[in-house]
């Protein structure tokens, strides 16, 4: 198993069609890539209590991968590396402005579970 979290952040007054983007994402891995286990975007809440606040626009991706070899064949694939494409504009992007700036956090698995029915 093969697990992160990432970060990317929504550029103000993009917001409806960004996320209108990442849901076809999420709908086209969760159909054309087996070896991705879990896929789960979020927007934070902004109406509850958030300790620090996130920041405008932030999204956060928590996923699960068979290994580590899934999770290349998804970042090289033709869905991710097609989004990016055609979707940076919506995002922030790192000084140049030719990368979206994405922060990645790689997890080691200590203990847990997944209740069945979650989506």
């Amino acid at each position: 198993m093969y697990s992160l979290t990432g970060k990317w952040t929504m550029l103000s007054g993009k917001e409806k069609k960004a996320t209108a983007e990442l849901k076809k994402l999420a709908m086209a891995v969760n159909k054309k890539e087996p070896g991705t286990l879990l896929y789960m975007i979020f927007t934070p809440d902004y109406q509850e209590k958030n300790l620090p606040n996130p920041p405008p626009g932030e999204v956060v991706f928590f996923e699960i991968y068979k290994d580590k070899d899934a999770f290349e064949k998804h970042i090289n694939g033709p869905i991710f590396t097609n989004f990016i494409k055609k979707n940076s504009s919506l995002f922030l992007t790192d000084f140049s402005n030719i990368n979206m700036y994405i922060t990645v956090k790689t997890l080691s698995k200590l203990e847990g579970f997944v209740r069945a029915g979650i989506t």
